[in-house]
């Protein structure tokens, strides 16, 4: 075998190691998520104050900026929400957001990680995003989120996630839920939101749903100990596929195409995406 290999042309054999290095990839890495990767059961989520307690600069500016629009279409910050030990070395801070005449709620979230270096920790951004939520009395759920990373857990029935990773704006994002509201929900009465002081607890209840909902799916299990989700082989093999390549560059040209035709067939057109919202789109929302 090692005869006939070396009798192939090098650009050959070059192809042949790349492309058992791939394989290696594709079979070995599951394994390592399978092995490593868990997800609280009962995550915490604390409350708190961005004047006192610092976060990164540039999460600090994304919510700044959200919050200005937000306002401008009807909702109101209700809490600064820290998740700290949902994933191990990553955090997740979430600004919730609430419409009481609309019914609507939003998060504005950044994950950060982070990496040893040198006898500390060095924090990195990986990751903004606002999406927006309206739930229905039949326990139907449409969400829409700008969210750059293709989603690695199983779709579930009773959600429907739309993903616009270029609509920056959120005023023009949430233009764009409320259509997806009235095209796929049509006729469905939208379900109330809980009391504001209650909103941080459902906020809770939501993301250990998202992880419980996925044990249906056969991605992940509750241990022994019933305080971690952790993926089956199944769930490992395809959280992994999903994010590399050229699996995930498939599922997001697929999923920017979604976006456009679903965009064109709701006749909504932004001429310029990442600009501030114009007097027009204001008063727009304004109307609703």
């Amino acid at each position: 075998m090692l005869e006939t290999f070396q009798e192939l042309a090098p650009s050959m054999q070059i192809g042949l190691i790349l492309l058992v290095l791939v394989a290696c990839a594709y079979l070995l890495l599951p394994l390592v998520i399978k092995a490593t990767q868990k997800f609280r059961a009962d995550p915490s989520l604390d409350i708190f104050d961005p004047e006192i307690t610092p976060i990164p600069q540039a999460a600090v500016e994304f919510f700044e900026s959200t919050a200005r629009e937000m306002e401008q279409v009807g909702f109101s910050i209700v809490e600064y929400v820290l998740v700290p030990d949902m994933v191990p070395d990553v955090i997740s801070v979430v600004m919730l957001f609430e419409n009481p005449m609309e019914q609507d709620q939003a998060i504005a979230a950044v994950i950060w990680g982070f990496t040893e270096q040198e006898d500390a920790k060095k924090i990195y951004i990986r990751n903004d995003h606002v999406e927006f939520s309206t739930e229905f009395d039949d326990g139907s759920e449409i969400g829409t989120t700008n969210n750059t990373v293709e989603g690695a857990f199983a779709p579930v029935s009773h959600k429907t996630l739309l993903q616009f990773s270029d609509i920056k704006r959120p005023s023009r994002l949430y233009r764009v839920h409320q259509r997806a509201v009235e095209e796929l929900a049509a006729g469905k009465k939208k379900r109330r939101l809980p009391p504001t002081e209650q909103l941080v607890e459902q906020l809770k209840q939501d993301l250990i749903k998202e992880f419980y909902d996925q044990i249906a799916t056969g991605f992940l299990y509750l241990d022994s100990t019933q305080q971690y989700y952790l993926p089956t082989f199944k769930g490992a093999y395809l959280i992994c596929w999903k994010q590399m390549w050229p699996i995930t560059s498939v599922r997001r040209a697929i999923r920017r195409r979604r976006a456009t035709r679903l965009l064109r067939e709701w006749d909504i057109d932004f001429s310029g995406i990442d600009s501030p919202m114009s007097s027009s789109d204001l008063s727009r929302h304004m109307e609703r």
